[in-house]
């Protein structure tokens, strides 16, 4: 046996669901709100070390044009049937979908012709490539979200879910419908199996309770311990239906365990995994899987603040019928997180190791017209979204490229704000202590074109240049601030740059984010994650002499179910306007 250190992905893979293929490895997907393209997949063949290698879904439909921050797709679930993947997501403005794929035999072709898989060698590391079908909404309507399938032993095929109440008005149920066989419609009304908020006062953690039917009232929801159930993930053991499901709430929740003689219920009720005497708050919401040499785990996140929401692994045991999740220090039957952990696997001791090198997504719904990968001469080598998420290595000479132009675009029918901007190309926050540079070749931008650097989240600030008239161009530093329910944009200017035979041809900026107490641990409370970005730049060169330190320093903050994230851009005043090259870029 080899060890393992928690978090194992320390990155925003909010509400992971995880499924083993036996003789391939294993699969992760998670949350993507309104970022594209959608569905990340990651990849392991150890369940430690993860690889991004693609994405399930490429847009969210027009209707997703302009950003609807933290909508858009929420909490997977992940299966493989009968050589199929089967990706299950909830749009709580939509409804239920699905995303199907197949592995890559060299002859099957896309229904719409998107296949992500970010140019790495899938084969040395063990995985194929995965070619996935246009989504299917399987049941339409708000508040639906949280959906996981189960094909029972008869070939049955069942969808269980949880609701929204901010779209439907109540909360802590669980629903269900039957599927047709291929699973992508109804066959049966949506009903209710389980209700999280039924108390009589008398429950206490740990404790196994019956609910037997649905509660008239309104329930004491603090003394009840499935209040605010969500992302049912559904196994079968023994005979018996288990639904593994957070509850509590995001950021100090716990996880449930329910299990049933029937898949409709009636269910009973534990707890088996909570903070306990750890730092890991709100451990919860995740999916369970098997390790090769028969031992479980299971996959969940931790809700970090600006870091997002991180993935950790624990192992499962079980007692009595029940699942034990992490470490039963108090012998209870409910466990906490454990800081590492044991796995027959991975060859090798390990920390974290994943990093988002890969991991850029639009802000909004993707279209071809954000971009083009160029080579030295200046020609288009490709507008394949694939070849723009191999992150750094497009800027470094991958294919003969040169670099990335960016279009700046206006589709907001006002003076752009780039909170309303689908075209910023954003990247993860995956450590405590970043220093990022990314240098831009300006002399095609037009005037009233923008371009910068943006730390986005609830709040944002930003670093940019934006073309005055064709010979000048002038430096801003730049925060948001709400705005009768929408987001302005305060800019303070820096400096300005060229007097129209002198002009400058390149902006480059740095950015350092660092918590505020020097700590770089990864293993961590929420309480203890506050991150302090600072920025510099130039707009001469970049020789360091010519670099000039922008006083203000700016807290990223999260924005309700997404952490912060790195974005460039560039937006206009216009329809569509100049254009600017990513030429150089690091991140450390």
């Amino acid at each position: 046996m080899n060890t393992y250190n928690n978090p194992i992905i320390f990155a925003d893979y909010s509400d992971p669901d995880i499924v083993r293929i036996e003789g391939e490895g294993y699969y992760l997907t998670a949350s993507s709100f309104n970022y594209t393209p959608g569905l990340p997949i990651l990849y392991s063949r150890d369940l430690v070390h993860w690889e991004l290698t693609g994405y399930a879904v490429k847009e969210l439909g027009r209707e997703y044009d302009m950003p609807r921050h933290s909508e858009g797709i929420w909490a997977p679930s992940i299966r493989y049937y009968d050589d199929m993947f089967y990706i299950y997501y909830g749009m709580p403005d939509d409804g239920l979908y699905v995303v199907r794929g197949r592995f890559d035999d060299g002859k099957a072709e896309s229904q719409d012709g998107y296949i992500y898989n970010h140019g790495i060698d899938l084969k040395a590391k063990g995985s194929k490539r995965i070619i996935w079908d246009k989504p299917v909404c399987v049941l339409k309507g708000k508040g639906l979200i949280d959906p996981c399938p189960y094909r029972d032993d008869d070939g049955r095929m069942y969808l269980i879910h949880a609701y929204a109440k901010s779209r439907i008005g109540f909360k802590s149920i669980l629903g269900m419908i039957e599927l047709d066989s291929e699973g992508l419609k109804p066959v049966s009304e949506d009903r209710f199996i389980f209700n999280g908020g039924i108390t009589d006062g008398s429950m206490r953690e740990n404790e196994t309770i019956r609910y037997k039917g649905m509660a008239a009232e309104t329930p004491d929801e603090l003394t009840a311990p499935a209040v605010t159930i969500e992302g049912p993930k559904v196994y079968k053991r023994d005979g018996r239906y288990y639904i593994l499901a957070p509850a509590g709430g995001v950021r100090e929740g716990w996880q449930l365990a329910l299990r049933a003689d029937n898949i409709a219920g009636p269910y009973e009720c534990k707890i088996v995994m909570h903070k306990g005497s750890s730092p890991v708050n709100g451990p919860h919401q995740g999916g369970l899987t098997e390790g090769t040499c028969g031992r479980e785990y299971f996959v969940h996140f931790q809700d970090l603040g600006a870091y997002g929401r991180v993935c950790h692994m624990q192992p499962v045991s079980w007692k009595d019928g029940w699942p034990v999740i992490g470490e039963d220090i108090e012998g209870t039957g409910c466990g906490e997180p454990a800081r590492s952990g044991e796995i027959c696997d991975t060859e090798n001791d390990t920390g974290v190791i994943y990093e988002t090198r890969d991991d850029l997504q639009w802000l909004g719904n993707y279209s071809t017209e954000y971009f083009e990968v160029l080579d030295k001469a200046g020609n288009v080598l490709s507008k394949d979204i694939a070849d723009v998420l191999k992150g750094r290595s497009i800027y470094m000479g991958n294919k003969g490229a040169a670099g990335l132009k960016l279009q700046a675009l206006n589709s907001q029918g006002m003076l752009p704000v780039i909170w309303k901007a689908s075209n910023v190309l954003t990247r993860k926050l995956d450590r405590r202590k970043l220093s990022a540079m990314l240098s831009m070749d300006i002399r095609h931008m037009q005037t009233g074109d923008r371009a910068g650097i943006v730390f986005m989240g609830g709040e944002y600030c930003f670093v940019e240049c934006e073309r005055i008239s064709d010979g000048r161009w002038d430096v801003y530093y730049g925060i948001s601030r709400e705005d009768n329910g929408s987001k302005s944009e305060i800019r303070r200017k820096l400096c300005e740059a060229g007097n129209g035979t002198d002009r400058p041809d390149r902006f480059v900026i740095k950015a350092c984010c660092n918590d505020t107490d020097g700590d770089t641990g990864l293993y961590v409370n929420v309480s203890r994650c506050h991150p302090v970005a600072t920025f510099s730049y130039s707009i001469s060169g970049m020789d360091e002499a010519e670099f000039k330190h922008i006083e203000e320093s700016f807290a990223p903050s999260d924005h309700t179910w997404v952490g912060a994230r790195l974005g460039v851009y560039t937006i206009s005043k216009l329809s569509r306007g100049g254009y600017i090259v990513i030429d150089d870029y690091s991140w450390a």
